[in-house]
């Protein structure tokens, strides 16, 4: 019960938590900008993880059984494995970002725009995490003696046998789409963004000439770039330590590398599993501690619902 106790709160953490921060970044002016674009992706694939994931692995949790059925398993198991996926290409793009920012001041403006952050997040959640059978493959021992290693199970979405037995592979392919389609799209992008790009190009050189005057202006927004890049370093820090235990005993059992039988047990895969779903409740908090601009707009938000109340 008191597992089950745990497991509440860090669910009401990360739907309250994302809820707030995603409210902060659609109301608040100051937040519009391309690194919050992805940071509300991010924050999206997180609030969706507590309201549509989190609550049946608690339930799972609780009667030690799945208690919806098998195809309902497989949209959950394929749901967690897509917001899971999603939430690590959002990071990369996050990363890339800030690197892009500190490391070339000048020309990031004319590399980054709302525009091309958009088809990232777009090209984010359109990937299949099980198109790749090779690398997605478990086998089913380590499903059927670790059942809360759902994400280790997900690979099942095709499901665990890698589609020899049922037809599963044929349900498989129809499910996820086209691959002809997804590669188009992936040129589509590609085309977009040098087309985009090709634009900004011949702005550069009209920059270049204002650039000394600039150069105070640019001094005070690699200041700034580099304060985001800082908090952008701890939430993937923290994103690290929170997945590593998990991304270890799924290697360790998957690919038998166990030394000794049973050097894994339950509760260390239910502490690993649990730690890499509170990521998405720290995530909330890393904002409010490293972040000034979202401590300002919290504080804006809250100020405002205070006198709110007041007149009230």
């Amino acid at each position: 019960m008191d597992v089950s106790i745990f497991m509440g709160i860090v669910c009401l953490v990360v739907v309250c938590g994302n809820f707030f921060v995603l409210y902060a970044l659609v109301s608040q002016p100051s937040l519009h900008t391309t690194t919050n674009f992805l940071v509300l992706s991010l924050t999206i694939s997180d609030l969706l993880l507590g309201i549509a994931i989190i609550p049946f692995a608690i339930i799972q949790e609780h009667n030690k059984d799945w208690l919806f059925g098998n195809v309902g398993c497989r949209l959950w198991l394929t749901a967690d494995v897509w917001l899971s996926t999603a939430s690590i290409y959002n990071l990369l793009a996050i990363s890339f970002d800030r690197y892009m920012a500190v490391r070339q001041p000048i020309r990031y403006p004319s590399i980054s725009s709302k525009r091309i952050s958009t088809l990232q997040v777009a090209k984010q959640y359109s990937l299949d995490p099980t198109e790749h059978k090779e690398q997605s493959r478990i086998s089913d021992d380590i499903v059927r003696h670790t059942p809360l290693l759902a994400k280790g199970a997900s690979q099942s979405v095709g499901l665990v046998s890698g589609g020899d037995e049922d037809g599963v592979d044929d349900e498989h392919h129809h499910a996820t789409g086209s691959p002809t389609l997804k590669t188009l799209f992936s040129h589509v992008m590609v085309v977009s963004l040098i087309s985009a790009n090709k634009k900004k190009r011949t702005n550069i050189m009209s920059q270049l000439s204002g650039e000394r005057t600039r150069a105070r202006s640019t001094r005070h927004s690699l200041r700034t770039e580099l304060r985001v890049a800082r908090t952008t370093a701890v939430v993937v820090g923290v994103f690290i330590i929170c997945w590593f235990p998990f991304s270890t005993i799924y290697v360790l059992q998957a690919y038998s590398l166990c030394v000794m039988p049973d050097c894994i047990t339950n509760t260390m895969y239910v502490i690993a599993f649990w730690l890499g779903y509170s990521n998405s409740a720290v995530n909330p908090l890393l904002y409010a501690a490293f972040s000034r601009d979202f401590r300002a707009a919290f504080r804006k938000l809250l100020s405002r619902k205070q006198k709110g109340a007041l007149h009230k």
